[in-house]
Formats: C-alpha cells, sequence, structure tokens
C-alpha cells in the first residue's frame, strides 16, 4: 500500500482527551457485569469469586 500526501505535524490536544461521560473499566468490573447479569452491586452468586478476583489483581 502506498500512502500519498502525508503531512507530519503536532497533533491537538482534543485528539487526546477522553470524551464526556467516558469511565475507566477494569477486567474484574467487565466479568462482575457479565457474571452478575448486569449488577455491579455485588448481589449476584458469584460476588465471593470476583472478591477474589480483585484481591488477586492489587
Amino acid at each position: 500500500m502506498e500512502m500519498r500526501n502525508v503531512h507530519e505535524a503536532p497533533q491537538p490536544e482534543a485528539l487526546f482527551t477522553p470524551p464526556a461521560g467516558y469511565r475507566k473499566l477494569s477486567m474484574t468490573s467487565l466479568l462482575g457485569g457479565m457474571l452478575n447479569g448486569g449488577k455491579s452491586d455485588g448481589s449476584g452468586s458469584s460476588s465471593a469469586f470476583l472478591k477474589k478476583l480483585q484481591d488477586a489483581s492489587h
């Protein structure tokens, strides 16, 4: 593939700003959402499993 008309230049800071409402997610929070049917309050049957995962990641 050939690229043409390429101009290297500094990029605006706005390109590197997270969008409004952005939330950083961890693997344990993603996994917890799947195992708890979308609930993040720990009320699912897998809360002990998630606690172990969280303890292991710290």
